[in-house]
């Protein structure tokens, strides 16, 4: 009877044993392996979210070049405008200095044919007074100042607009420059947020990739687990099986029917004598 129940005790001590050592260690070895998916997950989550920060920042300095640059070319087409009407008033002007130049030229030559003495002399001669000879004599010296004066002031004035235009010329090339400098910011930035997008997609990469490997783990274990169950189950059986077993009354074989016959013999033999 106590043998019995010893090796009954071995049977289950092995077969339970047997069991659950190997799905403790898979259990184990799976839930590290969870463990380092979401260390994964978790670094590639941190790392996206930089990144739309930069690109959030690069998009935000984009904006503002892009103001800029809409507010240069504003500025830029008014100083062409600008230029336009320059050009048109150095044109008028020079057109007058040219006019003006003849009527002194004719006037030159005029004076060269009859010397302004002479015409001076002629005015006084031909005036009715004294004083008409002198308003005649002051109104010729007048036309002569005064178209120089015109000739002079029309000469400051070209000069004038030329600076401006020249200015206006300076700071479309300032601003051109300018435009230049803002669109080369613009595509690096822009190189820049590619960048950031493409190493996006690496990290979502990632990230997916972690998340399918973490899901196949966790069926890994959850398959285990059943298994587990089920042994369990088994083992349970098997236990309540050997306890029956072991519970069940011993039942008493009886003696042999060779005592029971050579007893009856002898008890014939006595009959008989």
């Amino acid at each position: 009877m106590m043998k019995k129940n010893i090796l009954s005790a071995i049977l289950m001590s092995t077969v339970i044993l047997s069991a659950v050592a190997p799905i403790s260690g898979v259990n184990a070895d799976t839930n590290s392996d969870i463990a380092k998916q979401d260390a994964t997950i978790s670094s590639a989550q941190s790392a996206q979210a930089q990144a739309q920060t930069q690109v959030d920042s690069i998009q935000s300095k984009i904006g503002s070049i892009q103001a800029k640059q809409a507010d240069l070319k504003n500025k830029m087409e008014k100083l062409k405008v600008e230029g336009k009407k320059l050009n048109t008033q150095v044109s008028t002007l020079r057109q007058n200095i040219n006019e003006r130049n003849s009527s002194l030229q004719a006037q030159a030559r005029s004076a060269q044919v009859n010397s302004s003495t002479t015409g001076y002399l002629d005015a006084v001669v031909n005036s009715k007074s004294l004083s008409d000879a002198i308003q005649k004599v002051t109104a010729m010296a007048t036309v002569t100042s005064a178209n120089k004066n015109m000739l002079d002031q029309q000469q400051r004035d070209i000069k004038s607009v030329q600076d401006k235009l020249a200015e206006n010329q300076k700071n479309d090339g300032i601003m051109v420059a300018a435009q230049n400098d803002l669109t080369k910011q613009t595509k690096d930035l822009a190189g820049q947020e590619a960048q950031l997008k493409v190493a996006q997609l690496n990290y979502q990469l990632t990230i997916t990739t972690a998340q399918d490997k973490k899901q196949e783990l966790q069926a890994q274990k959850a398959a285990a687990e059943k298994a587990a169950t089920e042994q369990d189950n088994k083992t349970n059986a098997a236990a309540e099986a050997v306890a029956k077993a072991n519970a069940a009354p011993i039942i008493q074989m009886p003696k042999t029917t060779a005592s029971s016959s050579v007893s009856t013999a002898s008890a014939e033999d006595k009959t008989i004598s």
